[in-house]
């Protein structure tokens, strides 16, 4: 008898950590928008619970060594000064680890895809809570205040912001 089962493909494997809960909340977001079912890339997104840098980066690889990943990348706040050895540690792992900033935080990030000055870190939580009425990230509504037709005018000039739409939505 011939099996009729249809073959499933290999998914490339990638896991994203974010700083924290709002990191992770809009990583979700990009990832419902743009990762179709038939990319051949599964993404789990993690956080990191805050931390310094190095505590996000050992999270991460701990992350990726108890799975096997494909690909890894963090997305942190640049407001706490990156170690010189961060790059180093990352780019040696198996696999590499992609490292890419918020400046200075996430609603400094935010503030610039909007298309908004980024400020200091306590000026940008504060013009952020006041442009979206959202005293905190993890509440914002990013479906109606970060439309996908805005993201994809904001990525033609925002690195990290393309480079996050890559992450979750190509192999």
């Amino acid at each position: 008898m011939v099996s009729r089962k249809k073959k499933r493909r290999l998914n490339h494997a990638r896991l994203i950590v974010g700083e924290g809960l709002g990191e992770k909340k809009f990583l979700s977001y990009l990832k419902e928008l743009y990762l179709s079912r038939d990319a051949g890339l599964s993404v789990k997104i993690k956080q990191a619970q805050g931390g310094n840098p190095n505590c996000i980066l050992e999270y991460a690889i701990r992350q990726a060594k108890a799975a096997d990943f494909d690909s890894v990348l963090v997305w942190m706040d640049t407001d706490v000064p990156w170690p010189r050895t961060l790059d180093k540690k990352a780019s040696t792992n198996t696999p590499p680890i992609m490292l890419l900033g918020s400046d200075p935080c996430i609603e400094g990030f935010l503030l610039a895809v909007l298309g908004e000055p980024v400020l200091s870190t306590v000026r940008s939580k504060k013009k952020l809570a006041q442009l979206t009425s959202c005293s905190s990230v993890t509440q914002l509504n990013f479906l109606q205040k970060f439309p996908q037709a805005d993201l994809e005018v904001a990525r033609k000039n925002n690195e990290v912001l393309d480079l996050l739409i890559e992450a979750v939505g190509k192999a």
